[in-house]
């Protein structure tokens, strides 16, 4: 196979699965965007109301044409704007003929409110998916797209089933946050669950305590998010809930298999730290899934690939997969 067919077979397979339908329709393509070159017009830090008046920073991509067009939806903690690749790949969407809106969710970067994992997820997903279906630029299809953090997004976002979201591409899902995250085997990860605890302590990723053999060294392990300058109430509830009870029970996707209504495409990797969750949210919505449709639409590919992706690096464990393993999306 030549390299990235397998990629051009995905983003077919994909954008068939998340519409069905050839692209666009027409009308205005909207009010406050500005035009970026031939092919989009860009409006960024626009504030999205959710149902408690927190406002949600969000980037949005339009094809220039004018024009009412299906959207594909990011919720990300990790910063909607700060890269190039982030504009590139707003423009890619819209060049293909989707409106592409990238928002931080809550209590991150420019987004009001408060930060705590997974818990407002469902809420602001919901009402995300609701508002992008009303603007005047979309006909009302919203799909969903990323990895790891922004696969759960997507999931805990279906959970009460808005009418605009008709699919989710999901990849490297970490599906149960107990058993596939934070405690794999009924043993904390120490060592990714304090990194990623530091990482993600304050609003925009504020670098902590780079010395990482005083902090591994502290002791009690409730206190461990102090030591790296980023004291976050969720790493403390996280070590004080060592086993799966209620806590672990609200940020669970797993448990809502049956409250899931959607078509998904679910991609993951043979290296990827996330694989068992991502088989699971397959496989669970194969048996599990609220309707039929949902059921008998879920697709996976697995590749090799690790958590960081699933371009650029194709030698895992001594073995060289070659070029045919880049996915071009």
């Amino acid at each position: 196979m030549e390299a990235r067919t397998i990629g051009r077979l995905l983003v077919v397979g994909m954008l068939s699965l998340l519409y069905g339908a050839p692209l666009g329709a027409q009308s205005q393509a909207g009010v406050g965007l500005f035009r970026a070159g031939d092919d989009a017009l860009v409006s960024h830090n626009i504030m999205v109301p959710m149902r408690d008046g927190t406002l949600l920073s969000t980037d949005i991509y339009v094809p220039a044409g004018g024009g009412q067009y299906p959207a594909i939806l990011i919720r990300d903690p990790y910063g909607n704007g700060s890269s190039a690749e982030a504009w590139e790949e707003g423009l890619r969407w819209a060049k293909r003929g989707y409106a592409y809106v990238h928002q931080n969710v809550r209590g991150r970067f420019d987004s009001e409110g408060s930060w705590y994992p997974y818990i407002n997820e469902a809420n602001d997903g919901h009402d995300t998916q609701n508002w992008v279906s009303e603007q005047p630029w979309s006909d009302g299809q919203v799909g969903t797209y990323g990895k790891s953090y922004l696969a759960t997004t997507q999931w805990k976002g279906a959970e009460f089933r808005s009418p605009s979201l008709k699919a989710m591409s999901p990849r490297m899902t970490p599906f149960n946050y107990y058993f596939d995250t934070a405690y794999p085997g009924g043993a904390l990860a120490l060592g990714s669950r304090i990194g990623w605890a530091s990482g993600m302590g304050g609003r925009t990723g504020q670098a902590g305590n780079p010395n990482w053999d005083q902090v591994l060294m502290h002791l009690p392990l409730l206190t461990m998010g102090a030591a790296t300058s980023q004291d976050n109430p969720w790493w403390r509830d996280f070590v004080n809930h060592p086993v799966y009870d209620a806590y672990w029970q609200v940020l669970d996707s797993e448990a809502r298999l049956p409250d899931f209504d959607v078509p998904s495409y679910n991609m993951g990797g043979w290296y990827d730290v996330f694989l068992a969750g991502t088989l699971v949210s397959y496989t669970g919505m194969v048996n599990k899934g609220r309707s039929e449709h949902a059921r008998n639409n879920q697709k996976l590919l697995i590749g090799p690939w690790s958590h960081a992706g699933s371009t650029s690096v194709f030698e895992y464990a001594g073995i060289d997969f070659g070029p045919q393993a880049d996915v071009d999306y």
